[in-house]
């Protein structure tokens, strides 16, 4: 996100180039969703709606709703702005995304704990058969 709006803030990069650069050097499904969006865009018959979700769909990357609802606003969008009202939009989507990350990182470690537990009591009930 802050390469992004880096790029819209000091370069005004078009769309499509500016998805790829994000891709560069990015995980599979990550990079696959970036050059998604490029591709998509670079298209004679580009349609921003609904990109996004048909973009992540194509990359199989799985996001939680709020986290795709975030992105849809701002690359369904992408464009429809002035270069501060865009860059509003990075903001806004990058603090949805970081509070959605703290949020699942808390519900983790209450998962890791569930997970820890089932284990131990399968262990001591295996033990229990054994003896």
């Amino acid at each position: 996100m802050e390469l992004m709006a880096g790029e819209v803030s000091f370069a005004a990069t078009p769309f499509a180039p500016l998805c790829r650069r994000a891709g560069e050097g990015r995980s599979g499904a990550v990079h696959k969703f970036f050059n998604g969006l490029a591709r998509e865009a670079e298209k004679p018959d580009f349609a921003q709606a609904g990109m996004t979700r048909r973009v992540c769909a194509e990359a199989a990357l799985s996001l939680p709703k709020s986290a795709l609802s975030a992105l849809e606003r701002l690359f369904d969008g992408f464009g429809c702005f002035d270069r501060e009202g865009q860059l509003r939009q990075f903001r806004l989507a990058a603090a949805e995304l970081e509070r959605l990350s703290g949020e699942l990182s808390r519900q983790m470690e209450g998962r890791c704990r569930t997970c820890e537990v089932l284990g131990l009591t399968a262990g001591t009930a295996v033990l229990v058969m054994v003896l």
